[in-house]
């Protein structure tokens, strides 16, 4: 999984993800939850994949609850394995919107998750800062607004220590978080 993002359509629902390099993946299961915890099955996407290459699903919910839905979405192979994705939540009444990042620190992996929280659609940059104020990294997340998380495989060149993490939408506002490598 590369994204998974939902986002309010009026009363509904919209539940969108990408996936690369779809190899042996025979459907996707959209998965719903009040808590966040418990997970039902409410959904079904056929795989249309072959291998390499983006592919790109999505599922609107017609049922969506007053207060939170969390969704995840769950990819069944062929052989019947099974891998999650992250959860994303919408929450249908007037909440605040938010930013955060995780794991912190950054696993051995160097995948680092920025997830916005009912957030406005348009652009924002990642940058990540290393202590003496030099921008590292330079992503740029083009979201469709709502709630999503996204993933993002650090350089390389990365090198274990303390840095920061910037990240600023259309509207100008910055959100800094420190993260350890």
């Amino acid at each position: 999984f590369t994204s998974v993002r939902a986002s309010k359509q009026n009363k509904d629902i919209l539940v969108e993800w990408k996936v690369e390099n779809e190899l042996n993946i025979h459907h996707y299961d959209v998965e719903k939850s009040a808590n966040g915890r418990s997970f039902s099955k409410v959904g079904e996407q056929q795989a249309r994949g072959t291998g390499t290459g983006s592919y790109q699903y999505s599922w609107l919910d017609k049922n969506a609850w007053d207060g939170d839905n969390y969704y995840r979405i769950r990819s069944v192979g062929i052989n019947s394995e099974a891998k999650q994705s992250q959860v994303v939540k919408v929450n249908m009444g007037k909440l605040p919107s938010s930013i955060t990042i995780f794991p912190n620190p950054v696993r051995e992996d160097g995948m680092l998750y920025v997830n916005l929280d009912n957030k406005a659609a348009g652009t924002y940059q990642v940058k990540l800062l290393n202590a003496k104020g030099q921008t590292v990294m330079l992503k740029t997340l083009n979201h469709a607004g709502g709630s999503s998380v996204y993933s993002i495989l650090m350089d390389k060149l990365v090198v274990h220590g303390n840095y920061l993490v910037s990240i600023t939408g259309e509207d100008n506002n910055n959100f800094t978080f420190k993260v350890v490598f």
